[in-house]
């Protein structure tokens, strides 16, 4: 039973050295997308229908899960939420900052005076 150790890391070491041959020179393509994809909104124009008026328990329940687990709408969510917090953070480092300070060099002279009667 020793001697599975052995082989496990055997074979991890050769993977991990073969995996820099796989190494690829593709890189991803510019692609232009009309300028009209990027002004557009989205959701002006009314549903055409609501699908509540199906009254199907089953249509209900699969669209219940695809609001719930859509990760690309709770991805958008987190980065409006990280931006808020970017937003507060930022104006709380770029807030006005007020300082005073007031030396009368009294404590200097002092200091002087001691050291010359000595």
């Amino acid at each position: 039973m020793k001697l599975l150790p052995f082989p496990l890391c055997l074979a991890v070491l050769l993977c991990a050295g073969c995996g820099n041959m796989l190494k690829s020179e593709y890189q991803r393509p510019l692609i232009q997308y009309p300028d009209h994809w990027q002004t557009e909104t989205v959701g002006t124009a009314p549903a055409p229908f609501n699908w509540l008026d199906f009254r199907d328990p089953a249509l209900n329940n699969w669209l219940h899960q695809v609001m719930t687990r859509n990760y690309d709408l709770a991805r958008a969510l987190l980065r409006v939420y990280h931006a808020q917090l970017n937003a507060e953070r930022t104006g709380i480092l770029a807030a006005p900052d007020l300082n005073a300070r007031l030396n009368s060099g009294a404590g200097a002279r002092v200091i002087r005076a001691i050291i010359l009667a000595e």
